[in-house]
């Protein structure tokens, strides 16, 4: 997994490396991840409204299934 998250971080974007950074620091604390433990909203600051509600169906559909599968992983 090392190997593939300094993959990662040489060949993904800008903003792409911060989400590579976070697996491999994840990864040498051994914690447990699956397909559906990481999410990436991009401009999320314009999803959401003045009190900072995410009015964004999509994006709120997104964080339930994150969250969803948080509890199913510690169930």
């Amino acid at each position: 997994m090392i190997e593939l998250s300094a993959y990662l971080l040489k060949h993904f974007r800008k903003h792409d490396k911060a989400l590579a950074s976070l697996l491999l620091k994840h990864t040498a604390l051994g914690a447990t991840l699956n397909a559906g433990s990481g999410l990436s909203i991009g401009n999320l600051k314009n999803k959401m409204n003045e009190m900072g509600i995410i009015n964004n169906t999509v994006s709120m559909q997104k964080l339930e299934g994150l969250l969803n599968n948080l509890i199913e992983m510690i169930a």
